[in-house]
């Protein structure tokens, strides 16, 4: 038997009233159904708010079957979710302000979902599926555990907005897991406010594509067997610090969990925590923290342990300049089956090219390398270029690989170096025909060693100059004779900063 209401109205001067329908379905045709503060309006069946109806709900409104909105749903009460069965919800295009999970059978998303206020975890489990569950800038997450949490098997995840700066602040949970796990992740944004989402995976791959794995399972690999899938709506500014959780039945058995690390999945690779690993926190459920994450575009999260196939556990990457070279520098804190190490290099972030292979100290403990770009800082001033970037590739001896972060370093200007006790240089004229100086600020007294050289690096000319805190002029005199060309001005500091000019001859 079905109840159909073409026109309901539960007056606001009722301070209590309930009414129950027992275990029939609820139709609201075309009506308009009001539940005042302090009323309760309860569906011991399903519930359908049909196209040309309304609800308005400022009081409780408790269903046992399956909740659909095809109309207008407004108000400022609670919906609560009370079922002996499973449940499914659709809000239609409409949020819900409250909304109370209350069955022990769990509930499934039927369209993505907009919290304005509350969502509260009572019993059971709030299955996505593949749609999204929305938590706004006011809005929370109350009372979820590990038996009563959000399941996201599916594709459908998590977001909860406004955390960082002026926003969110201080830890914000995401009580997230698989259908049969509880794996919640927390986020710290000290950055610049953002949409940030969470959802995590039963499992741990080789591969990802826009946060879908794919190539194979890393299972009994020294690992926690999940995937946590970080995303955020507008690139950059995060500061992020990302807490992930597991129990002892999600590591496979050679896990070292004395030794263990959050690895992010970065350019086709598994990158490990560049401090390297250390002891999980807490006691089953236990906990690893990754600090200084700013960017998240679908990102896989895992947790890799020593000897495990999750990465060489990078403890640095540098990159400095070195008279017309890049000198760059690189550590490990453990590495296993390490055959050698890859330098890329490019001069747009996004296309690398290999410069250099350098092998693999055979043994598992802390090891330090190094490489040198030779004469790129040249290269950049001929191509008029501002940027070069790095990053190492580790090769396994099975083939399989892994990448650090990028490293790049700038140009400022016609120089590779941030000024610091040498400011504002100005080179005049540029390009010159006999005769050029250079006008330069210090901040402190300091000898100045200036040179030129050509493009092959050829020493041209030498002086030195004593120069005093405030404006100072050197000028490069005799060089009238040089051939026409495109030439470098080093400046070199007493207290060892060096700086690199491009020059040009008429």
């Amino acid at each position: 038997m079905n109840i159909r209401f073409t026109k309901i109205f539960f007056s606001v001067l009722i301070s209590s009233f309930s009414l129950c329908c027992m275990a029939q379905d609820m139709h609201n045709q075309g009506g308009s159904i009001y539940i005042s503060s302090g009323t309760t309006l309860h569906s011991g069946g399903n519930l359908v708010n049909h196209t040309g109806s309304t609800v308005q709900n400022n009081g409780i409104f408790t269903v046992s079957g399956n909740m659909t909105n095809q109309a207008s749903f407004t108000g400022t009460g609670k919906i609560t979710l009370m079922g002996t069965a499973a449940q499914t919800l659709d809000m239609g295009n409409d949020s819900v302000y409250d909304l109370i999970m209350n069955n022990t059978a769990n509930a499934s998303l039927n369209n993505s979902t907009v919290v304005l206020h509350n969502l509260d975890f009572q019993n059971g489990k709030l299955i996505l599926g593949s749609y999204n569950l929305s938590i706004i800038e006011a809005a929370n997450i109350t009372n979820a555990s590990s038996s009563k949490y959000i399941v996201t098997d599916g594709t459908g995840t998590l977001i909860q907005n406004g955390i960082g700066t002026s926003g969110r602040t201080g830890t914000i949970d995401f009580p997230v897991g698989s259908s049969t796990a509880y794996n919640p992740a927390s986020i710290n944004n000290t950055g610049t406010k953002d949409n940030l989402s969470v959802k995590v995976y039963p499992t741990l791959y080789n591969t990802y594509t826009s946060g879908i794995g794919s190539g194979g399972s890393l299972s009994s690999n020294k690992e926690v067997d999940r995937t946590w899938i970080v995303n955020e709506a507008t690139s950059g500014g995060s500061n992020i610090t990302l807490t992930l959780q597991w129990s002892s039945a999600d590591e496979d058995v050679s896990f070292v969990r004395s030794n263990s690390a959050i690895a992010l999945y970065s350019n086709g690779a598994w990158v490990m925590n560049n401090t390297g690993g250390g002891a999980a926190g807490g006691s089953d459920p236990y906990t690893r923290s990754r600090s200084g994450l700013s960017t998240f575009a679908n990102t896989p999260y895992g947790i890799g342990s020593s000897g495990s196939p999750l990465p060489v556990e990078f403890s640095a990457f540098d990159v400095v300049k070195q008279n017309l070279d890049a000198h760059i520098t690189w550590g490990t804190a453990t590495q296993y089956n390490a055959n050698n190490f890859e330098v890329e290099r490019s001069f747009d972030a996004i296309h690398f090219e290999t410069i250099g292979t350098v092998p693999a100290l055979k043994n598992a403990n802390a090891n330090n390398y190094s490489f040198d770009d030779k004469l790129v800082l040249q290269t950049m001033i001929k191509s008029n270029l501002t940027n070069v970037y790095y990053r190492i590739k580790e090769v396994d001896v099975d083939g399989k690989t892994q990448s650090t972060g990028i490293k790049s370093l700038q140009m400022q200007g016609n120089t590779t170096t941030a000024s610091m006790s040498m400011e504002s240089v100005k080179l005049m004229p540029n390009p010159y025909t006999d005769n050029f100086a250079m006008l330069y600020n210090m901040n402190c007294n300091m000898r100045v060693d200036f040179r030129l050289l050509d493009m092959s690096g050829k020493l041209i000319y030498s002086q030195s100059a004593n120069a005093v805190k405030g404006l100072n002029q050197f000028e490069f005199k005799g060089l009238d004779h040089l051939a026409q060309g495109v030439y470098m001005v080093e400046a070199h500091l007493q207290n060892g900063e060096k700086q690199l000019y491009k020059i040009v001859k008429n």
